[in-house]
């Protein structure tokens, strides 16, 4: 009897052992497919933050090679809304300047990961922005190219 009621004890604990350790398997193995997918999340993040990087060091460069350039583009787009005239062309070319040493700078903050909270707040701000821009010029077309690039790369209105 004492042999049975052992066994039973044995075989119940073998029991409880092999639920436990099919359990914690089970565990291991959806754990193991949690970090692959976090993994997956985590560097998809990182090309995206370096492409965007790339892209706004790209047209911050090339607009401050020619601000005179985007000088001219931002006068394009005043002249297009109507208000052609009204800013004078100093304060056009301050803001040309503004605007690639912005992209410069938020390019470099994005490279290498400085204040990316903040950072992320302020080019999504940008990129709203640009949005819709961007889609106004591509309804109403009241410019020939967007200036994204400068002359570097000249993209039309339904290209960008």
């Amino acid at each position: 009897m004492k042999n049975e009621e052992s066994n039973q004890c044995v075989n119940k604990e073998e029991n409880g052992k092999s639920a436990a350790n099919l359990h914690s398997s089970f565990l291991r193995s959806v754990g193991a497919q949690a970090s692959r997918a976090r993994n997956f999340i985590l560097h998809s993040l990182f090309l995206a933050r370096l492409v965007l990087a790339i892209i706004l060091l790209f047209s911050g460069f090339v607009k401050a090679v020619d601000p005179l350039g985007t000088q001219y583009k931002l006068q394009d787009y005043l002249e297009a809304l109507g208000m052609g005239g009204m800013i004078a062309d100093w304060v056009l070319l301050g803001l040309s300047i503004a605007l690639s040493t912005m992209e410069f700078v938020l390019g470099v903050l994005l490279l290498f990961a400085i204040s990316r909270r903040l950072v992320t707040k302020i080019v999504l701000g940008v990129m709203v922005v640009m949005t819709c821009l961007t889609v106004w010029l591509y309804i109403a077309n009241p410019v020939e190219d967007c200036g994204c690039f400068g002359d570097a790369i000249v993209l039309t209105n339904g290209q960008t």
